[in-house]
């Protein structure tokens, strides 16, 4: 009904701001409640029921959360989508400082904060994850998989198809370095963005499809990172670590 009234008063949103018309992100909220509801459920028995298969519904129903939420973010201009796409100078092999496409300030301001949003998206899942379940394997990669994949084919293929391969590859490490050290959640929040922004750059920067320079590249990566190993203090104050760890 408010959809309606909205509507009627301000006309019909298109592109951008259909993402983020207080409608529609009220539309999203309720998706959220519906989506959580295993999610929830999961959380009050994982104490009494700490294994895969029955952590497995309360986890599918992260990744949908995770999923909606990229969903709504999908406006950021993330170099993941094609917005970093253009001609790259390779001098001797090695990647040249400064790209053939010139890039102003506000474009690279943009990009590495989208890149930040990202990440911590991200690493926030799967912290999420590791304070509310044991650190079962498995879990974090089907949170990462199946949270992350749908809406990135979604918003790759139409337009940059060439960029959904690769996209889905750094997804992939990502969602092996989420479960090579389960019980060391700052090594995990730093190595999940990190990875995946190194593997897609590391394509991009091959392929000289990029045109970013090398600084902006690489500042990009190590930046993910360290907002990953700071946002698991959030969740897991130092004590707290300490306690998990020796428990």
């Amino acid at each position: 009904m408010a959809e309606l009234v909205w509507h009627r008063l301000f006309g019909v949103e298109v592109d951008f701001a259909a993402l983020v018309a207080p409608t529609h992100l009220a539309v999203a909220v309720g998706f959220g409640l519906i989506v959580s509801g295993p999610l929830r459920a999961a959380i009050a028995r994982a104490a009494h029921f700490p294994s895969f298969v029955s952590l497995l519904p309360g986890t599918c129903s992260l990744a949908l959360v995770m999923a909606l939420i990229d969903f709504f973010t999908q406006w950021t201009l993330r170099p993941d989508r094609g917005y970093a796409l253009g001609p790259t100078s390779v001098f001797w092999g090695r990647l040249d400082p400064q790209p053939l496409a010139v890039m102003t300030d506000l474009q690279y301001v943009l990009g590495v904060d989208d890149v930040l949003v990202h990440g911590l998206l991200l690493a926030g899942v799967v912290i999420f994850l590791r304070r509310i379940f044991p650190p079962v394997r498995g879990l974090a990669s089907i949170v990462l998989m199946l949270g992350g994949l749908p809406v990135l084919a979604i918003r790759t293929l139409p337009e940059h198809g060439e960029v959904f391969l690769p996209t889905a590859v750094a997804l992939a490490v990502a969602a092996v370095g989420a479960e090579l050290w389960p019980r060391r959640i700052r090594m995990t929040a730093a190595l999940v963005p990190g990875a995946y922004y190194l593997v897609y750059f590391s394509w991009v920067v091959y392929a000289q499809q990029i045109c970013w320079s090398v600084h902006v590249i690489a500042g990009s990566v190590v930046a993910v990172s360290v907002a990953g190993w700071l946002a698991s203090f959030l969740a897991f104050p130092p004590d707290s670590v300490a306690e998990r760890s020796a428990a």
